[in-house]
This record gives structure tokens, sequence and C-alpha cells, in this order.
């Protein structure tokens, strides 16, 4: 697997000619079609960085959203995320690596707050050709525009903070339960209109 890492900066735009749509053709050699599948929302992650005894690492997790997802599953994405911004951050501490771009997802990472970090990762597009029984499939990362993708999270987090407060202001006066519970109540509310093909 070939993974990529893009820094703040490079940006890549969806042309105009990229729709994500099901398309048949016809060929001299049969019936070939086209499949296309968006880019989706996969997970998102609010986390604070604390030391936790082994196999206990998700208890850093503030909330987290896909709801089909075991706790295995969450503290992978966990791990992976916080060595990728502790490797990044050597070479840049001043300009941290925002986005990362894998063969199947892009991540999108945010400290909106010392200590706390945001998490979101969409799903790449897809494009399935299938010809004389063969099954081609084309990962189309250069369709997501990681300008967008950041200012999405970042927008999240401040319809967040607009009707409930800072996260240490929540954990000043409430403890980290209580950001728990306003992050439980309100992000599914907010994300749940998150189209990541759409972010263009």
């Amino acid at each position: 697997m070939i993974r990529k890492r893009h820094h703040k900066g490079n940006i890549r735009k969806r042309g105009r000619n990229h729709k994500n749509k099901t398309r048949f053709k016809m060929s001299a050699g049969g019936v070939r079609s086209t499949v296309r599948v968006p880019s989706t929302l996969a997970n998102f992650l609010v986390y604070t960085p604390k030391d936790t005894k082994e196999g206990m690492e998700h208890q850093q997790i503030l909330y987290y959203w896909n709801p089909s997802d075991p706790i295995e599953t969450q503290s992978k994405l966990l791990g992976l995320s916080q060595a990728f911004i502790n490797f990044t951050s050597k070479f840049s501490p001043n300009q941290p690596c925002e986005v990362a771009h894998y063969e199947k997802h892009t991540s999108v990472f945010l400290e909106p707050e010392p200590t706390y970090w945001i998490v979101m990762r969409c799903t790449v597009p897809t494009s399935t050709k299938h010809k004389d029984g063969k099954e081609v499939i084309e990962y189309r990362d250069y369709e997501l525009d990681d300008a967008a993708l950041k200012s999405t999270q970042k927008r999240i987090y401040q319809i967040f903070k607009m009707f409930n407060g800072s996260f240490l202001s929540i954990i000043k006066s409430g403890g980290e339960e209580s950001l728990k519970a306003k992050l439980a109540e309100w992000i599914p509310r907010i994300i749940s209109s998150i189209k990541c093909d759409r972010m263009n």
C-alpha cells in the first residue's frame, strides 16, 4: 500500500467533470460498466492524550462516531492518529500536518484547544470498472478537497462551541463526564448533514 501525506497548503481540487454517479458504457468487447462510489464520513473522533494502562487506551476517547465500530476499532484509530501526529510534529512543530491521504481514507487532524484533538476520516471515492469478467477499482483521492475538509472540521467545532462553550470551560464547570455528555448530544446532530463528496 502506498501512503501519501500532504502537508498544509498542498491542496487538490475536484475537477468539474468528476461526478459521483453510476454510468454504463457499451464496448466492442462486451458490456463495460463504471460504478462510482462517493466519499462518505467513516469516523469522527475527539480525544485528549493522557497516561493510561496498556489495553485501556480507549479511556482517552471523549467522543467517537461510527456507532457500529467496536472498541478495538476505536482504539486502533486513536493509536494511529496519535502516532501520526507525534511523528509529523517532530519534523514540523510550528506547522503541523493537518491532512493525511491514504489509499482508502483521508484523515483530517485539528487541535482546536490545547491537548484536545478532533480527527475526521472520510472514505476515498472509488471507480469500479467491470470488463470481460474482471473488476478494477480506482481510488480517486484527488477528488477530495483538503481545504474544504479542514473548513468543515473547524465549522463542526465552532458550532459546538457556540452552543456549549469551549471544551476547557465545560471541563472546568462540570468535569470530563459533562464534556462527554455534551459531545454525545451535539456532535451527531452536527455531523448528520456532512457530505464528504460535496466538500469542494
